[in-house]
């Protein structure tokens, strides 16, 4: 699935790491929704994952479900992109520049 370059740029201005946003939201969109489905499918250190994920969570485009897993007692994340937040925020960004035009 290819990202629009409009939410690309976006994306890489949130979390100013253009390797990792792109491949992470595009795994997300493919169906994988866990940090470490992620990392494994991506082959980006679960860390960084985790770090990207945390900037569009703080940005409003990424939401997530905390789960405990019963063998680990861990918490576990499942994540997912929000695409309505990411296309009102390009909206906003072209109605701010023709304003200013």
């Amino acid at each position: 699935m290819e990202i629009d370059p409009a939410v690309e740029k976006i994306l890489m201005d949130i979390t100013n790491n253009e390797e990792g946003s792109v491949p992470i939201i595009e795994c997300i969109l493919k169906g994988k929704t866990f940090d470490s489905e992620i990392a494994e499918e991506t082959e980006i250190k679960l860390n960084t994952v985790r770090k990207i994920l945390y900037k569009l969570h703080d940005a409003g485009i990424a939401s997530y479900k905390r789960t405990k897993d019963p063998e680990t007692n861990w918490f576990i994340y499942s994540w997912k992109f929000d695409q309505e937040k990411v296309s009102d925020i390009i909206s906003r960004k072209h109605q701010k520049n023709s304003e200013e035009i």
